[in-house]
Parts: C-alpha cells; structure tokens; sequence
C-alpha cells in the first residue's frame, strides 16, 4: 500500500507547542509519521498515514487545541 502524503497549514508558531502536538499524534497513532516546518509561510503539519481515515482526527486534535488546521490543496 502507498502512503498518503497530506499537508495541513496551521498557525502554530512555537517549537514548544509543536511537540507537545506531535507528542500527542505519536501517543495516539503511532503508525503515522508526522512533522512541523514552522519556517514555512504556512507553518505546515506534514503527515504521512497509511488510510485518508486520520486526516479528520489529526485536523481534529489541532482544532480542539485551539488551532488552524486545514488541508492545503495538492496543486500550491
């Protein structure tokens, strides 16, 4: 099975609070490969999953944070 690349711009903007998310995601779905590039414009959540099924729930887990969380589409 290929995995599924998705690419999310959020508006954190600390180291601090991206790995208390990432800490988070790993906790709970630790098949997924997940990362932060907080020097992008977008500051991006780049996720790595195996099924389109974890798209909602890691958008979720930001959201319910408190923060932006949406799909960028494929064609930036």
């Amino acid at each position: 099975m290929t995995p599924i690349i998705e690419i999310f711009q959020t508006n954190v903007d600390s180291e601090s609070i991206a790995q208390t998310i990432l800490t988070e995601i790993n906790n709970l779905f630790p098949e997924l490969v997940v990362n932060f590039d907080l020097e992008d414009c977008d500051r991006i959540l780049r996720l790595v999953t195996p099924s389109y099924d974890y798209v909602p729930k890691v958008s979720a887990i930001l959201v319910d944070s408190g923060y932006l969380c949406e799909v960028l589409p494929d064609d930036i």
